[in-house]
């Protein structure tokens, strides 16, 4: 569905809860917050070219079942992590795909926190443009037991990362490109296309980094 959920509240969505059978499709959708999470999410939720704007965090992925969650095309913007990833007690298999975003944060794109008893999880995490923020991807110090057993960490672009890409992560990230230079149009107005100047847009567009904004 395509709606405008926030425009100003604290919590446009606290808690959207789908059993392991559903599976909710938010496309096209904006959500916007002042604080905390735009959307705190339970199961098999995907979101498809939504705008997640303020807050603590875009997403707070947080999974108790055996479930997962896809989010593609997206742009996250002044957040201080763009999805937060939180497993609870007891999870066998959790799946998640976050493809093709943008992610203009100011910690991370996506932070791993540690969960309990976790056995398996399955991370893409691919052809995403990172910009302006402390660390790309984010594994929080003592989350061993939440690393990805299964992780695909590909054609990932990093532009101003102020510390490093990866902080504790697993390794075995391929394909990641380095811009020195600003990527995006006007991205201080939400204009985040890819421009074309050498060293930013113009690196991304040649690898393809492009998505509809």
């Amino acid at each position: 569905m395509s709606c405008v959920f926030g425009a100003g509240a604290t919590k446009p969505i606290e808690a959207w809860e789908c059993n392991t059978s559903d599976n909710s499709v938010f496309i096209d959708c904006e959500f916007h917050a002042t604080s905390t999470n735009c959307v705190i999410t339970y199961g098999a939720t995907s979101f498809i070219e939504c705008l997640f704007s303020g807050g603590t965090n875009g997403l707070q992925l947080f999974s108790t079942a055996v479930r997962g969650n896809l989010v593609k095309g997206c742009i996250f913007t002044g957040q201080v992590d763009g999805i937060l990833s939180q497993v609870g007690g007891g999870e066998l298999w959790y799946w998640k795909h976050v493809v093709g975003n943008i992610f203009n944060c100011t910690n991370s794109a996506l932070r791993f926190i540690n969960g309990d008893s976790l056995r398996q999880v399955t991370i893409t995490f691919m052809d995403n443009i990172i910009a302006n923020s402390t660390y790309g991807v984010a594994y929080d110090t003592g989350t061993t037991s939440y690393s990805p057993t299964i992780g695909v960490f590909r054609n990932n672009a990093f532009c101003n990362i102020g510390t490093s890409n990866y902080l504790n992560s697993y390794g075995g990230q391929t394909g990641d490109v380095t811009v020195a230079n600003d990527p995006f149009v006007d991205s201080a107005n939400g204009d985040y296309n890819l421009n074309s100047t050498t060293g930013g847009g113009a690196v991304l567009r040649a690898t393809n980094h492009t998505i509809r904004s």
